[in-house]
């Protein structure tokens, strides 16, 4: 994953860690240069359409959410390789 470029503008930078359903990068936005934190869908949980839901479901509760110490979801997408 360490220097793959995901959804056509993410450079992963290194790996920040490991949670339930996904692994946390740290990633550079090819334009800004900002910095984000990339979750990605665990591969072996990929064909379980309940752990699929679950996933999408976080993604879009976590990108209502706004507080300070919390992570601000910009955007989630799919992408298949």
């Amino acid at each position: 994953m360490i220097g793959s470029i995901i959804g056509g503008r993410y450079k992963i930078t290194g790996k920040l860690g490991e949670g339930g359903i996904g692994d946390v990068y740290k990633a550079v936005h090819a334009e800004p240069g900002s910095y984000y934190a990339v979750e990605k869908f665990r591969s072996e949980l990929t064909r379980e359409a309940f752990f699929q839901r679950a996933f999408l479901k976080s993604a879009r509760s976590h990108s209502c959410l706004d507080h300070e110490g919390i992570v601000r979801v910009t955007e989630f997408f799919q992408e298949r390789r």
